[in-house]
């Protein structure tokens, strides 16, 4: 017989105060065994005997063991504790099979790879970026900037420009500045560019657009087919 590896019931990847983590065991006599340090797990690891409550940052290993059919494979997870509590505002719309993890992705402090598939990237599909961050307080800032995935082969382009506003009140914004994007829509292969702006402001409220080309260039095989833009993280310093 096979031991079958643990089924990790869905989590918050990235969480505020705690998150639940539930493995469930789908073969009868064995146990679940885990680490939460990254380090593969043995039969002298964690023993799992009820759902954890993981309150800091994790990532966690854990398989089966029988002791007559021996081990599963080790499946694994990663947990974030977002240090400082924000929220965000989304107008426009990201596409669901693109969604990495939700409304409250660009503000987890998790960036994306490479590979736009990976989970990380949030996907927008004809449409602008346009999305408001509340720090909850009135805050200095630095630096601001948005993380962006261009991978022209699947149909992912660059913004044209990033556009990044300030307020104090939710309302009325002040424009702080404009990146133009400096990436060629013909450049093969996967690339990844922070539009940033150095600043030295405060404030409470912060939003940033993010302005999509729309359709594919003429050059291009989808020629004429909505232009995607991915994007991981609102980076607010």
């Amino acid at each position: 017989p096979i031991v079958c590896t643990p089924v990790i019931q869905q989590a918050d990847p990235a969480f505020y105060d705690s998150t639940i983590v539930v493995l469930t065991n789908l073969t009868e006599g064995a146990r679940i065994y885990y680490t939460l340090d990254g380090s593969v797990p043995d039969t002298n690891s964690l023993l799992c005997r009820q759902a954890l409550v993981l309150r800091e940052s994790a990532e966690l290993r854990a398989f089966a063991f029988h002791p007559e059919w021996g081990s599963s494979p080790v499946i694994s997870a990663s947990y974030f504790r977002i240090p400082e509590r924000r929220e965000i505002e989304l107008s426009t719309e990201y596409a669901p099979q693109y969604a990495a993890g939700g409304d409250g992705a660009l503000i987890d402090f998790r960036r994306g790879g490479s590979d736009f598939r990976t989970g990380q990237w949030q996907g927008y599909e004809g449409v602008d970026l346009d999305a408001v961050v509340d720090l909850g307080a009135s805050k200095p800032l630095q630096r601001l900037a948005l993380g962006c995935l261009q991978d022209e082969n699947a149909w992912i382009f660059m913004p044209l420009r990033v556009r990044f506003y300030a307020s104090d009140d939710g309302q009325e914004f002040r424009e702080l500045g404009v990146v133009e994007n400096e990436i060629s829509p013909r450049q093969h292969g996967a690339v990844i560019r922070d539009f940033q702006l150095p600043v030295n402001t405060t404030a409470r409220y912060l939003r940033v657009k993010a302005e999509n080309r729309g359709l594919c260039p003429d050059f291009h095989k989808g020629a004429g087919g909505k232009a995607w833009i991915f994007v991981d993280e609102i980076v607010l310093e």
